[in-house]
């Protein structure tokens, strides 16, 4: 072989090598890779674009923030699903996807068929996926959709809306790694309306922090920045801080009404106790005032004659006639709370649906 054939051979092969390296789908490395190594934490992000991505493209978004924000290494592993939208300017819209993001790409693990993002054994599915591919000392789990508080988050399009509601949160849960002992580090919502005490309660057995928003979460959601912040992102406490910053600090300008909170998920059975008690003293005790002090704390109203009550403001409305109940439901919601930034003046960060 010649000496210029011999060169221009190298040559491709060099060129060849280089564009392989380049590739956003190139086979990522890093330490949760390794046969035998872990990573020390696994972000998990379960995505269902609902309409918000077909009319919108808010998800397409999101995934642009994340790749850009995702400055995870060789420690933290980012998995995330996609699905339950009509179209996508992202995925195929006819099939569900897992992916793995890393600082500005992304690559498709697993695509293989459509499943209903409103079924908890989708959920499950995707759980033991992250943790069978991509163990790691620690996971964590983003919820991303349509979120209405206790009565559900996700809402498929694809399958009549359907959403995963809480039970089916809890199956989901019973059916991976996470239950038990082996609690997620952090769990977030982005998601409307999911700062609420009967989510805390239920999502209590399986994470140590739930972080959510009370009010309205805009559009575009969270503002994924935190994620630069690799080597905090095992740790629930600190996490949720840079969590909530970045989210209150992206709509400075435009300022909706926001009221975030990260609160350790221990508390809430006694915090539950606590507001049952008042809530019980209220309607025997002072049945003339008790629609006036649910009319003062009302968030919003929902179907069948429900609605959301701010916490804080039913006890700070409630003070009057019970003090020391209404004092005791603050003081345990303050112990239980890790951060809480809000742009209103008698939010606790946590609402309550009542009948």
């Amino acid at each position: 072989m010649d000496a210029k054939r011999m060169t221009a051979m190298m040559t491709a092969l060099c060129l060849t090598i280089l564009w392989i390296l380049s590739c956003p789908f190139f086979p990522l490395t890093g330490a949760s890779a390794e046969a035998g190594e872990k990573a020390k934490l696994t972000l998990m992000i379960y995505m269902v674009g609902s309409n918000l991505e077909t009319d919108y493209g808010a998800a397409s978004r999101t995934i642009d923030r994340i790749a850009e924000a995702a400055a995870n290494g060789p420690e933290i592993n980012l998995l995330m699903m996609t699905g339950g939208s009509k179209s996508s300017l992202k995925w195929n819209a006819g099939k569900s996807h897992i992916w793995e993001v890393r600082s500005h790409r992304s690559r498709t693990l697993w695509n293989e068929e459509l499943m209903n993002m409103g079924e908890p054994e989708t959920l499950s599915f995707f759980l033991n996926y992250c943790a069978e591919n991509r163990p790691a000392e620690r996971y964590a789990l983003i919820l991303w959709g349509h979120g209405n508080g206790p009565l559900g988050f996700g809402y498929d399009e694809l399958f009549e809306m359907d959403p995963v509601t809480m039970e089916e949160f809890a199956q989901a849960m019973e059916k991976s790694p996470f239950s038990n002992e082996n609690k997620l580090a952090w769990l977030a919502y982005d998601a409307s309306f999911m700062g609420n005490l009967e989510v805390l309660q239920a999502v209590a057995p399986y994470t140590e922090i739930m972080i959510a928003d009370e009010f309205e979460v805009p559009t575009d959601g969270l503002n994924y920045d935190f994620l630069n912040e690799a080597d905090i992102l095992p740790d629930g406490e600190k996490i949720s801080r840079c969590i909530i910053d970045s989210y209150l600090n992206a709509y400075s300008q435009t300022d909706p009404i926001i009221a975030a909170t990260a609160i350790r998920t221990e508390k809430a059975e006694q915090i539950l106790q606590l507001y049952h008690a008042l809530l019980t003293a209220l309607k025997e005790d002072k049945p003339e005032d008790y629609e006036t002090v649910l009319e003062k704390s009302r968030i919003k109203m929902m179907p069948c004659q429900s609605a959301f009550y701010d916490l804080g403001t039913l006890a700070e409305s409630s003070r009057e006639y019970f003090p020391q109940e209404s004092d005791d439901l603050i003081r345990a919601i303050e112990e239980a709370t890790v951060y809480h930034r809000n742009n209103l003046n008698s939010s606790e960060g946590l609402s309550t649906i009542i009948n």
